[in-house]
């Protein structure tokens, strides 16, 4: 079957919608190849283009119709994409396809238009994240899973990515690690999102874990957990507030202020969190027709819905022919469109 792709992103970590809900649209759209939906992707950078990582490489689209792939990470499982502040430099955290994988960091400089790949790189060793400290570019966090036994490990890099080192941090019943943010100006502060259950999905009468690490993720202290899986995260652009929640009906979204206790601030049961330019963003469980998206701007006391399943728009029509937006988006849209937001008989 043909994998969709809307404006929504799922992800482990946490969404990075458009600026402003007042222009924010859906449309229907396949993904440019059968198989296995995206891994990762990130929103349209200075020039307009999107990334979208795959289990085969890369791809990327600036006029949202046609893609072109990264040939220099065709064959690469792409596990997570992260860029700098100022958009010209982009990570790709690139897990190969052998018996043995092989974990690297690919670096552009250009936005995403071409990557350097590592010839070296950490050998039995699963990459799941990867982060770059905004206000440190050289400074490089990342997550996986080492050896036969996948051992969730921390690694981190002062040299852009190209260099890595594996951290002390060791987490007692750990499944997996993952980075959920840096601090905006410190750049040895991060989170860490610890999941307790090898599907990724909280463990039975306990949730998941947020640490905070002071020294670069060598030690980590616990700051809060969920009574479920965590699939929010949210970082306030000065550091000083933190959110995280998920979809089980006792967390919602619960926030942090100055390094204090998480407080719930909101029963809104959110599959992802993202904060930007003062207002918080929260992405929503499937329902048919319902929410996709809301924003706060009140840091998350009160929500109002952005984008619904049931706004999701035809394929424009400007695409040129031969565009699998002009060719294939058309005749799919009314069977998306029922997936999505069937209609009732009265």
């Amino acid at each position: 079957a043909r994998a969709y792709v809307t404006a929504r992103r799922l992800s482990r970590r946490r969404t990075r919608p458009t600026d402003s809900a007042s222009t924010a649209k859906a449309t229907a759209r396949p993904s440019p190849r059968t198989g296995p939906a995206p891994q990762r992707q990130l929103p349209p950078g200075g020039d307009g283009s999107l990334l979208v990582g795959l289990p085969d490489g890369l791809i990327a689209t600036r006029d949202w119709c046609t893609t072109t792939r990264r040939d220099e990470l065709r064959g690469q499982s792409v596990v997570d994409l992260t860029r700098d502040p100022s958009g010209r430099v982009v990570l790709a955290a690139l897990v190969s396809r052998d018996v043995v994988p092989v974990a690297r960091v690919a670096r552009s400089t250009d936005g995403g238009q071409r990557f350097e790949v590592p010839r070296d790189g950490l050998v039995g060793v699963r990459l799941d994240t990867v982060e770059i400290a905004p206000s440190q570019g050289l400074r490089v966090y990342a997550t996986g899973r080492a050896g036969e036994a996948a051992t969730p490990v921390v690694y981190r890099s002062d040299d852009g990515g190209v260099g890595w080192r594996q951290t002390a941090l060791s987490v007692s019943g750990a499944a997996g690690l993952y980075v959920s943010g840096v601090h905006p100006t410190r750049p040895e502060v991060l989170w860490i999102r610890v999941s307790r259950d090898v599907v990724d999905g909280g463990l039975t009468g306990g949730g998941d874990v947020l640490l905070r690490s002071d020294d670069g993720g060598e030690t980590a202290q616990e700051v809060g957990r969920t009574a479920g899986p965590m699939r929010g995260f949210a970082l306030r652009d000065d550091g000083e507030a933190v959110w995280m929640g998920g979809p089980d009906a006792r967390d919602g979204v619960l926030r942090s202020v100055a390094g204090g206790a998480f407080v719930r601030v909101s029963d809104r049961p959110v599959e992802c969190l993202r904060y930007h330019a003062g207002t918080l963003w929260a992405c929503q469980r499937f329902v048919p027709g319902g929410v996709m998206l809301a924003r706060s701007e009140d840091g998350g006391d009160g929500f109002a819905d952005a984008l619904s399943f049931a706004g999701i728009e035809a394929p424009p029509t400007r695409c040129p022919a031969g565009s699998i937006m002009r060719e294939v988006c058309p005749s799919r849209y009314a069977q998306v469109r029922a997936l999505v937001a069937p209609t009732t008989d009265a």
